[in-house]
């Protein structure tokens, strides 16, 4: 729809006008009824036309001649990005072709969604498509899995971009590239990211280095390249790039010879401040870390790139690092010593994934960083042990909001309190592959003041002799006064039980909830749990379970009046396990739920009367006939006819999603780093 302003009554696209009225609107309609851009002020209608997207603005321009013609002159703005998918009708689309220009600053070419790659052929004719469109002023050019092999054809096409060209990244890019040759022929780059799909790169050229001035890139400031290159290639590189202030360097299966020396790097590129050597990257904005004064705010690097010189130059920018992260790779070095060491005052973000420190070294370190406010913690082998004493001399930490720990081992019940205590501003636990003791007490005021607490992995122990599924219950049932929690997630929690269940429901203010339900849960007790839920407002729920969902209980789910996303799906020890969905269960929970946008079942099968199993295409029929607003889509990934277990038959949907048609096609997904 397009509103027709100052007349109170609205036109439909041009299209479903003329398919009653075959006269143009141009001609049927006086000029100055649709002509409201005449009776703004011009600076006005800029703004006005930037609360559309690019397809309202395609749609405003088929309402008549005069928006046909006007409308790309004032909505130049939300054109300065423009995506391109091969193969697609809009390449011809005159409207469209009619909103870019010297305006358009950014162009993504990536496939189409029936694809998965963009062949080098048309990523020429794209690219030449684009300079007929009179596109000449591009500053940023992304290539999303793209085929590139012949490159010098490659570099000759993107040669009339080169004098405004400042940003290129090659995501998912699909073919070796000579980056030295890339970056001579593009002068005026300064963020160059290069991600390629396979590994090992090997073309690199040697030749040419010799040829090039030491300072020949001096206009870079970003380099991302996710890669496997050779010491030597890397250096060729950074030798030639005095102005770097971001560097990350992503080597999947790195080994020690391909890393840069840090003292070699920082001396060619000493304004860095931002620096990633590792396995992954941690996906920060370099924006956020890019200041004029020397020293790093960011360094995420691999244990593998030697102990003594990671210390010595955490050592030497202790007072300006705002973020850390260290993997173990595959090195056993102890870090006490080093964490004792440490004084980081500024540091906001700390993620530690290392074998081998002591407690007490953890909470030297922890204390000597009085800005943190985010806190990751991971104990892969052995366990780290918390004991009470250790923790007592844990500063309070008025920063910290988000704590991820996971192999540790809290050896009294008293020790996940003081934790909390030493915690005030904490709105994010989750914790994983850990014991914790379940203390008689009811003083759980930490945990009420959260917004969400995970779970994965948990072994509970008890500090008294009650039962432990009745302590689990009680542990939940004191979060139920005053709390603030929104959202639970409990993955291979042992002994959550109908108790523990009800008590979770009790919790108002819970909006998502993801649960692994217990294996003895009777169908009588889940039935229970979610009328109990009717009660909250809870609007996202996660069940994984191996159980069969029959009427009464995609009923009841009907009736929780805030949902609108509900999933089911197997444990993950159970590979083979199909869950079997009530046909008229279903068709009850997509018709009367008031609220509901996605359902999803993963490995699953509906049936009709508890036995006869439904094929694919019935089920297609029947929901789009019985619920019109509804309709079934699948991941891209995932098809149809996908064998599970000893099952291969039509019957077996390896993910089963019905969306709402008439709402955006979003669901809340919880936090899940172990999805």
């Amino acid at each position: 729809m397009v509103f027709k302003w100052f007349s109170g009554t609205f036109i439909q696209s041009a299209s479903e006008y003329n398919s009653t009225d075959s006269a143009p609107i141009a001609e049927s309609t006086s000029h100055h009824e649709f002509g409201f851009m005449t009776a703004l002020p011009s600076d006005l209608i800029p703004e006005v036309l930037s609360y559309l997207d690019q397809s309202d603005s395609l749609e405003c321009m088929a309402v008549c001649r005069y928006w046909y013609d006007a409308i790309p002159q004032y909505a130049q703005n939300i054109w300065k990005e423009v995506h391109f998918r091969t193969r697609d009708a809009y390449m011809a689309h005159q409207r469209r072709e009619r909103c870019l220009g010297r305006h358009v600053k950014g162009v993504v070419l990536e496939p189409p969604e029936s694809s998965f790659q963009v062949e080098e052929q048309e990523v020429h004719i794209l690219i030449q498509k684009v300079l007929e469109y009179g596109c000449t002023n591009i500053t940023s050019l992304e290539l999303l899995s793209c085929t590139t092999t012949d490159q010098a054809m490659f570099v000759e096409s993107l040669k009339p971009l080169a004098r405004c060209l400042t940003h290129m990244k090659m995501s998912s890019h699909l073919s070796q590239i000579d980056i030295l040759h890339i970056l001579y022929k593009l002068p005026n780059l300064t963020h160059f990211t290069y991600q390629y799909s396979y590994g090992i790169c090997r073309n690199v050229s040697t030749v040419l280095s010799s040829a090039i001035p030491s300072d020949y890139y001096a206009k870079i400031t970003y380099l991302w390249l996710e890669v496997e290159m050779t010491k030597g290639q890397k250096e060729a590189i950074l030798k030639r790039c005095p102005d770097l202030r971001s560097f990350i360097d992503i080597n999947r299966g790195v080994e020690t010879t391909s890393a840069i020396e840090l003292d070699s790097l920082f001396t060619w590129c000493p304004r860095i401040n931002f620096l990633e050597t590792n396995l992954f990257s941690q996906h920060q904005n370099p924006d956020a870390y890019a200041k004029d004064l020397p020293g790093l705010r960011l360094y995420n690097t691999s244990a593998s790139y030697g102990f003594d010189q990671i210390v010595r130059h955490l050592t030497r920018n202790q007072d300006t690092l705002e973020f850390l992260s260290i993997f173990k790779g595959r090195t056993s070095d102890d870090w006490s010593r080093a964490f004792q060491s440490l004084r980081l005052p500024k540091l906001r973000t700390l993620v530690s994934v290392l074998n081998y420190f002591s407690a007490d070294s953890l909470i030297s370190l922890l204390n000597h960083c009085p800005a943190l406010e985010k806190l990751k913690l991971d104990c892969p082998h052995p366990r780290l042990i918390l004991d009470l004493t250790s923790i007592q001399s844990f500063h309070i930490m008025h920063h910290i909001q988000y704590l991820q720990c996971g192999g540790i081992y809290l050896d009294d019940g008293l020790s996940l309190l003081t934790i909390l205590e030493r915690l005030p501003s904490l709105q994010h636990l989750f914790i994983y592959r850990s014991s914790i003791f379940l203390a008689p007490s009811e003083n759980f005021e930490g945990l009420r003041r959260l917004k969400f607490l995970g779970m994965h992995r948990i072994s509970w122990k008890c500090c008294d002799r009650r039962n432990t599924a009745v302590a689990i219950a009680q542990f939940f049932r004191c979060l139920t006064n005053n709390s603030t929690l929104e959202s639970i997630q409990l993955a291979e929690v042992t002994m959550i039980q109908c108790n523990a269940l009800l008590a979770i429901a009790r919790i108002a203010s819970l909006k998502c909830l993801d649960v692994q339900l217990d294996t003895n849960l009777s169908s009588e007790e889940l039935l229970e749990f979610i009328i109990a839920l009717r009660e909250t407002v809870i609007n996202t729920l996660k069940f994984r379970c191996m159980r069969p969902f029959p009427s009464p209980i995609l009923n009841a789910l009907a009736e929780l009046p805030h949902l609108s996303m509900f999933c089911a799906r197997p444990n993950p020890q159970a590979r083979h396990y199909i869950t079997f969905v009530d046909k008229d269960g279903l068709l009850r929970l997509l018709s009367k739920s008031p609220k509901l946008v996605t359902v999803r079942f993963l490995d699953s099968t509906v049936v009709k009367d508890g036995a006869q199993a439904l094929t694919q295409s019935q089920i297609y029929s029947l929901i789009s006939r019985q619920t019109s607003q509804y309709n079934v889509s699948r991941a891209r990934s995932e098809g149809w006819n996908m064998q599970v277990g000893d099952h291969s038959d039509d019957t077996i949907l390896r993910c089963l999603t019905v969306r709402c048609a008439d709402k955006d096609n979003l669901s809340v997904d919880l936090y899940d780093p172990f999805a």
